[in-house]
């Protein structure tokens, strides 16, 4: 007979030292059939194989497994105070809810035994829950050291460093930290165009929506004609952080579109710019808009049906009429 049926057997044994063996048996094989049988246990009448079944289900109450929880709770109620004292033990080693409220519960116990290990259990479950506190307060405090390393480094000579940095910062730094977001903005203008761009992809991640510092930053480096990615990313950036209606950016994204110098992607990022950023109601920039679907370029023709679909409210005849004429585009994306 396989130890698993027999044990089985066993449970029902009128001999309590024979379901006790068995309690202890089903704790070993560790299966998840065995829980069950080992649970109902825990009604015995014998306070041995009640106390058996209990501690087969240390691990299972450390897990934080429902079924087994549940049950030790309900233990800390047993008619025997020993059997309420080896559950308080046990719900020392879990840190939920419930078993701090039936530890604490066992503090006007009967018996002073029990009274006395629920004191012990209650100090390790304080003490426990310190030492986490501590630990993610010490996580916090290594991360904001962390932060103000990375953005000290910002001021490196090396401009790869000041590069490297920006990226870190933009993935680690929380949205809207002033004490982040203000020396990466201070970045949109540094002196070597590598740094200005990295600058440039890390401020919309850290700036909150509408923040004027950046906003001027980036129009300013919106006019570099010397390199394109610094002008696109300009560009890029003031479509996330600039607020829709704000004229002064409408008209730096105009002036880059009727640039003879500024290269596709250039204009192709100040249409993406106009559809963030200009009024809803603006016809004269709309026109402008509808009028790039007949572009030499095709990105440009996308980038104009993607600005009319974000300045147009939905069911606007109009603008439907606009979109359905640019599916005789015959040219691929």
């Amino acid at each position: 007979m396989a130890p698993l049926e027999e044990a089985l057997l066993n449970l029902s044994h009128e001999s309590f030292a024979s379901r006790k063996a068995a309690v202890q048996a089903l704790a070993r094989t560790q299966t998840s059939t065995a829980q069950p049988h080992i649970l109902s246990c825990l009604h015995d009448h014998s306070v041995d194989v009640r106390g058996a079944a209990l501690q087969a289900l240390s691990g299972p109450v450390t897990a934080g497994e429902e079924a087994a929880l549940k049950a030790v709770v309900g233990c800390t109620e047993d008619t025997d105070s020993f059997v309420r004292l080896k559950a308080v033990k046990l719900l020392a080693k879990s840190d939920d809810p419930r078993a701090h409220t039936a530890v604490c519960g066992c503090l006007a116990d009967e018996a002073s035994h029990v009274r006395q290990g629920a004191v012990v259990a209650l100090a390790d479950m304080t003490l426990r829950r310190q030492q986490r506190q501590q630990q993610q307060q010490q996580q916090v405090d290594d991360d904001h050291s962390a932060l103000r390393l990375l953005v000290a480094r910002l001021d490196d000579d090396a401009s790869i460093v000041r590069c490297e940095s920006l990226q870190a910062l933009a993935k680690l730094a929380p949205w809207g930290a002033e004490e982040v977001a203000g020396p990466v903005v201070a970045c949109v203008g540094d002196e070597h165009w590598k740094v200005r761009t990295a600058a440039m992809h890390a401020v919309p991640l850290l700036v909150e929506h509408g923040n004027q510092s950046a906003v001027t930053a980036l129009a300013a480096q919106a006019q570099d004609k010397k390199h394109e990615p610094v002008r696109c990313g300009a560009l890029r950036a003031l479509a996330q952080v600039a607020e829709r209606g704000q004229q002064s950016i409408v008209a730096e994204a105009e002036a880059c579109l009727v640039d003879p110098d500024a290269t596709t992607p250039v204009r192709c990022a100040a249409v993406v710019l106009l559809g963030r950023i200009a009024a809803k109601d603006d016809q004269s920039i709309r026109c402008k808009v509808e009028a790039l679907q007949k572009d030499v370029e095709c990105s440009i023709r996308c980038a104009a049906v993607r600005a009319l679909t974000e300045m147009s409210e939905k069911g606007d005849a109009a603008t439907q009429k606009t979109l359905v004429d640019a599916l005789d585009d015959e040219s691929e994306a």
